[in-house]
C-alpha cells in the first residue's frame, strides 16, 4: 500500500509539472507579442503572425498575407513610435488568447486587441486591432 501512495504522489506531481509547462508555453507568445508592441517591433511580431491576419488600424482594415501584415504594422510604428505597452486584460480558452492593451506613443495613445489561435501546437496572431484610446 505504501508503495501506491508513493506512486500515486510521483502521478501528481509529474501531472503539476506538465500543467505548469503547458501555462509557460501558453504565455510565451503572449510576452514575446507584448514586448514587440512595446517596442515597435512588427518583425518580431511577424514570427507569430499566423500565414494572413486581420488587421484593422483606426478607420483602415483588411485581411493582409503575412509579410504585408508586417509591412502595415511598420508603417504604423514609424509614423507614432511607440514607447511602452501595458497589458488591460488578458485571457486564454479553448487554445486561443486575446489581449486587449494600451500602446503609449509619443503623441498619442491607443487601444490595441490582439487575437491568436492555436495552430500545430503553437499561437498564431490571426487579428489585431488598434484605435486611439478614449481619453477620460
Amino acid at each position: 500500500m505504501k508503495h501506491l501512495s508513493s506512486f500515486t504522489k510521483c502521478s501528481a506531481l509529474f501531472a503539476l509539472l506538465m500543467l505548469a509547462n503547458l501555462s509557460f508555453a501558453l504565455a510565451q507568445p503572449n510576452a514575446k507579442v507584448e514586448n514587440a508592441f512595446a517596442a515597435g517591433d512588427a518583425a518580431e511580431l511577424a514570427l507569430l503572425f499566423n500565414s494572413t491576419v486581420e488587421i484593422r488600424i483606426l478607420d483602415e482594415e483588411n485581411v493582409y498575407a503575412k509579410q504585408q501584415a508586417a509591412v502595415v504594422l511598420d508603417t504604423f510604428f514609424r509614423k507614432y513610435s511607440p514607447s511602452s505597452f501595458s497589458v488591460q486584460h488578458r485571457n486564454n480558452r479553448d487554445n486561443n488568447s486575446f489581449i486587449i492593451g494600451t500602446l503609449q506613443c509619443q503623441s498619442d495613445s491607443f487601444r490595441v486587441s490582439i487575437f491568436l489561435k492555436d495552430s500545430n501546437a503553437t499561437q498564431k496572431i490571426t487579428q489585431i486591432s488598434i484605435s486611439k484610446a478614449a481619453n477620460f
